[in-house]
């Protein structure tokens, strides 16, 4: 999929300006995304997760929603 219709997947208000690739991992692809609205830029960051090295993102995600929930809890 190409990842400028990718990218309109997620709830990021504004047009997309630009996508480009970012950093130099060894496991994983990194992009970084321009958004602009009338009043804002708005710059988001789109991994693509190697399922070679992680066979199960969705299980990640979980894991990555717990911590985050946790943390938030004891702030």
């Amino acid at each position: 999929m190409e990842l400028s219709l990718l990218m309109r997947e997620f709830e990021v208000s504004g047009r997309l300006v630009t996508i480009n690739p970012t950093g130099n991992g060894n496991v994983n692809d990194t992009f970084l995304g321009i958004f602009r609205n009338t009043f804002a830029e708005e710059q988001v960051i789109l991994q693509r997760v190697n399922r070679h090295v992680f066979p199960q993102p969705e299980a990640i995600m979980r894991n990555l929603h717990r911590l985050t929930a946790h943390v938030h809890a004891k702030l």
